[in-house]
């Protein structure tokens, strides 16, 4: 089953294989999640997009979930007797992928972002290019072998689930309270008109 898959993905490598290690040792990175979230907040603040700033603020923190779903799982990463090659020793448990669900709540919020601000080519490209890398990483990961491909579809599932399960729930908050602003606002010169006729 999954081995004979993992094995398959190692030894049909993509083009370029190793430009790919390198771009998702950078993207699985602490640091580039730290980056990137600061540079995003400060186009968002830039830009007066509220509730995209709110969701690049957050959306990092959704990492805390697959760590947990780790301790809970427990599943062991792959060893060398069940696929071709481990290139990248790691410690740990295996499902989901840390990488791959990093990744893809990075892909998430820049669609997200790149819906709401850009338009036409532009956004298709920033849209492509963000799913191409997230796919990307998560193959990298099997072909390590330091995942099994189900850690890698976890990873992507829990990434696309809970970003977007964040984003709705941001939507429909903003919703609510711009709802009760206008109520407020519409009840304030009615409450000063009953005042008013009260005195006279």
């Amino acid at each position: 089953g999954e081995q004979s898959v993992s094995r398959w993905l190692q030894h049909n490598r993509l083009p370029g294989v190793f430009l790919y290690e390198e771009f998702a040792d950078i993207i699985g990175a602490r640091t580039t999640l730290y980056l990137m979230t600061a540079l995003g907040l400060l186009l968002c603040l830039m830009l007066r997009r509220w509730s995209l700033a709110i969701l690049v603020v957050t959306a990092p923190l959704l990492t805390l979930i697959g760590a947990m779903i780790k301790l809970l799982v427990e599943r062991p990463r792959p060893i060398t007797e069940q696929v071709s090659a481990i290139r990248e020793p790691t410690t740990g448990f295996s499902f989901p992928s840390g990488h791959s669900l990093q990744a893809t709540i990075i892909c998430v919020v820049i669609v997200i972002a790149a819906q709401s601000i850009l338009s036409g080519r532009l956004r298709r490209l920033v849209q492509a290019v963000a799913v191409w890398s997230s796919l990307t990483i998560g193959w990298e990961r099997v072909f390590d072998g330091v995942h099994w491909p189900t850690d890698v579809v976890g990873g992507v599932v829990l990434g696309i689930l809970a970003t977007t399960a964040l984003w709705r729930g941001i939507l429909l908050a903003e919703t609510r309270w711009r709802v009760r602003r206008v109520a407020r606002e519409t009840n304030e010169p009615q409450s000063l008109s009953r005042g008013v006729q009260a005195r006279r």
